[in-house]
């Protein structure tokens, strides 16, 4: 974007109410312009007509989800982890780590589908007693009065702050107890050109029964217009209150400085979801409550994110991450 527009700031996030990202791809030289979209059960590639405006006028555009919100939400998760943990950038961010046979590796609220809500986490044990019980506690949840958000919000933030940036729905403990996604992403193609093909599946020793000839059809696509997008609603964070006084505002600028570290990693990093699909980054522009800003650098990115993941999260003999022990299947 051109310079002329401010650029990003966190403190004037604090006050947004909506955040959006667009970032332009294109596929990655060698592909020809082809890739491989996502598929959905019983009904395979997304093709419907959306929606985009041209000088302010909506249009009518075949469109393709390229990738889904549960699968960016899942890479934004991704980028900040080496291995099965945090990376040196996210190190000192609470989590919950599974663990059996003394101390090897099962799960973390990280990697599972639904963070503390998964069953490996609920059923593990910890001080004697499952692990869903010591939440129960902390959360004070009280199935039999009204469900005050705020009650749980600051201790869940200090159990797995990512709860409440990609959402979580504890209906073990309280089928009320959920939290919707701050971040919305998704990556689609407008005016897409099907590219069909196809293969043989031929067994090698005999070609008999399942290992007969089976000849499949694949269709893949290109586009010329393929956008990754993000929304960040900033009015729902605003609305939380994550703890007292000042405390709650830096909890908050971390939220916002932690956002901005995952979309910008992501973007930057080789972008790969699938065997044939492969996109490069043209360029990123941001819009706040509809007003255009630029995209800070990377490096500023990451320093105002270390800062005040800092200061809510000082360095702390034996971390922050909370283990229990796996319950066995």
């Amino acid at each position: 974007m051109s310079n002329a527009h401010p650029t990003l700031n966190i403190d004037d996030l604090l006050n947004a109410n909506r955040l959006l990202v667009m970032a332009k791809l294109r596929v990655a030289e060698g592909w020809n312009g082809r890739f491989q979209a996502t598929g959905y059960p019983n009904l395979g590639s997304a093709l419907y007509k959306g929606v985009r405006y041209t000088d302010g006028k909506p249009q009518t555009v075949e469109m393709l989800s390229v990738d889904s919100n549960q699968a960016i939400v899942n890479w934004l998760e991704s980028v900040c982890l080496a291995g099965e943990v945090y990376n040196t950038d996210c190190q000192g961010i609470p989590y919950v780590r599974v663990v059996e046979n003394g101390d090897r590796l099962v799960t973390t609220s990280v990697l599972e589908p639904h963070r503390l809500a998964s069953d490996r986490i609920m059923d593990a044990q910890f001080n004697n007693a499952a692990y869903r019980m010591h939440l129960e506690r902390v959360l004070s949840v009280n199935k039999k009065r009204p469900l005050r958000l705020q009650a749980f919000l600051g201790p869940l933030f200090e159990i797995d702050p990512g709860c409440v940036l990609h959402g979580v729905f504890l209906e073990r403990l309280d089928g009320r107890m959920r939290l919707p996604r701050l971040v919305s992403g998704f990556v689609e193609a407008g005016s897409p050109n099907q590219v069909n093909t196809g293969g043989l599946m031929r067994g090698y020793v005999t070609i008999e029964g399942e290992q007969s000839s089976i000849p499949y059809p694949r269709q893949d696509f290109s586009s010329t217009d393929i956008k990754a997008s993000f929304i960040f609603h900033l009015s729902t964070l605003r609305d939380y209150q994550l703890a007292e006084g000042e405390a709650d505002v830096q909890r908050k600028r971390f939220l916002i400085a932690w956002m901005l570290y995952k979309i910008d990693r992501f973007l930057h990093r080789p972008m790969r979801p699938r065997s044939a699909c492969e996109f490069e980054l043209v360029g990123i522009e941001a819009k706040q409550d509809g007003t255009e800003r630029s995209w800070p650098e990377a490096g500023a990115i990451l320093a105002a994110f270390q800062t005040v993941k800092g200061v809510v999260f000082p360095p702390l003999n034996g971390g922050r991450v909370t283990t229990v022990t796996h319950a066995g299947d």
